[in-house]
């Protein structure tokens, strides 16, 4: 059996794809961003581009993902043709955005999160659904998820950028830093991962937890097929 390609648009400085069912290195990565594919030295296929003119061949891929990418493009419908274009008849598309009760927060807590630098939009869930509709895609799964995610992400980002006042928010990716040296540091989103292991193995069968994933969720999800 042929082995499928999986193209990671967006993909960032780190492989965090295993919160989306997928466990291996995709087949191909591509972010607009060198220092972070620099980063992600050695994890395999990695591709300088930009998401609305991408340097795949038509109808190349199985498996789409796009996580937390389309607050930050320049051009969403592009990107969201593009996406159309490589994904073969058939093939599956993962999205994450995040969800827009969680990026008010945010906005309130640090001034530069929805701007140039960071978040060009909110992605709402209604939205992106009847934008995939319009592009021949068969909504297969939409929820919104991730409590622990959002309330442990907004309490570290207040703590760091509001009371101690030691971090700030690195361009284009959501990891705190610390300011005067610009050092990387493992930041919030990786200290979430680790939680998130648990808390999806364990809390999450807890239905209780699924209401709480309705009133402050980390993201909106959709799974989608093309047709």
């Amino acid at each position: 059996m042929p082995k499928e390609t999986i193209v990671d648009i967006g993909c960032g400085q780190k492989n965090n794809l295993w919160l989306y069912g997928f466990y291996e290195e995709p087949t191909v990565g591509v972010d607009f961003c060198r220092e972070f594919l620099q980063r992600r030295a050695g994890d395999g296929n990695l591709v300088t581009g930009d998401s609305a003119n991408l340097p795949l061949v038509s109808n190349c891929a199985d498996k789409v993902f796009v996580i937390h990418v389309l607050e930050h493009v320049d051009a969403l419908s592009g990107t969201l043709d593009e996406i159309g274009r490589v994904l073969k008849s058939g093939g599956e598309l993962t999205v994450a955005v995040p969800h827009k009760r969680f990026e008010r927060v945010m906005g309130s807590i640090d001034p530069d999160y929805h701007g140039p630098n960071m978040h060009l939009r909110i992605v709402k869930e209604e939205d992106l659904t009847e934008e995939l509709q319009s592009r021949d895609f068969e909504i297969e799964e939409v929820k919104t998820r991730g409590f622990w995610g959002a309330a442990y992400i907004t309490a570290a980002s207040f703590l760091h950028l509001k009371i101690l006042k030691d971090r700030k928010m690195e361009a284009q990716s959501g990891y705190l830093v610390k300011g005067d040296d610009g050092q990387i540091t493992e930041g919030v989103r990786g200290e979430t991962g680790k939680m998130l292991k648990f808390a999806r193995s364990f809390l999450t069968k807890n239905p209780i937890f699924s209401i709480l994933d309705k009133v402050y969720p980390f993201e909106t999800y959709v799974r989608a097929v093309k047709r």
